[in-house]
């Protein structure tokens, strides 16, 4: 027990920095106005952005952060360039014939595969152990890592965000884990969390 609940703090933690602080439309629509329910008005100015450079900090090492949107500030790009013969191959004429679009779309995609990937790592082996229990651990009740589970995949799977791209993995390719969380939360929780 003590090494799945390591797995799925680390990972879960992982998921959590990603979707929101990381991910910037969810961040600055939401999880940043949260904060404003809770803390008095100096606090506002100090602990939401520590948290999110603490985020910034432990998901370094995936580097997504511009997959994400939260890097805004492209690199420059010089306008001329001898080896493609004078010809700007990043923009201006090709914008206009699509390729920009296609470049857009091919970023999207991108973007997905590597989140899908990183998302495998931490759910496949959970949705593995859940099987065709009722719990994690066991038919018959809930364990520390259920209650994990519920903390964690509740903030994605149940929380309105602008950007849902956690919440749609779970329920697109995990939906064992989708359903496990759909008649757990009302059972552990006592009532529905508030999608609002």
């Amino acid at each position: 027990m003590p090494s799945w609940c390591s797995h799925f703090i680390a990972h879960g933690t992982q998921l959590l920095d990603l979707y929101l602080f990381m991910t910037s439309d969810n961040y600055y629509s939401t999880t940043r106005p949260a904060y404003t329910a809770f803390l008095p008005l100096y606090a506002n100015y100090t602990l939401p952005p520590a948290h999110h450079r603490s985020a910034e900090a432990r998901t370094a090492h995936l580097d997504m952060s511009q997959l994400l949107g939260y890097s805004e500030d492209d690199p420059p790009v010089n306008p001329i360039t001898t080896a493609t013969g004078g010809v700007d191959p990043t923009g201006g004429f090709s914008e206009k014939i699509g390729l920009g679009r296609r470049r857009e779309v091919l970023s999207q995609a991108q973007k997905r595969l590597r989140l899908e990937s990183m998302m495998a790592k931490f759910l496949e082996p959970l949705d593995e152990l859940l099987g065709t229990k009722r719990y994690f651990m066991s038919s018959n009740h809930p364990s520390s890592l259920d209650a994990l589970a519920l903390g964690y995949l509740s903030l994605v799977t149940e929380v309105k965000m602008p950007d849902p791209w956690a919440a749609n993995i779970i329920q697109g390719k995990y939906p064992k884990i989708a359903g496990w969380l759909k008649r757990e939360a009302p059972h552990i929780f006592g009532n529905r969390p508030n999608k609002e």
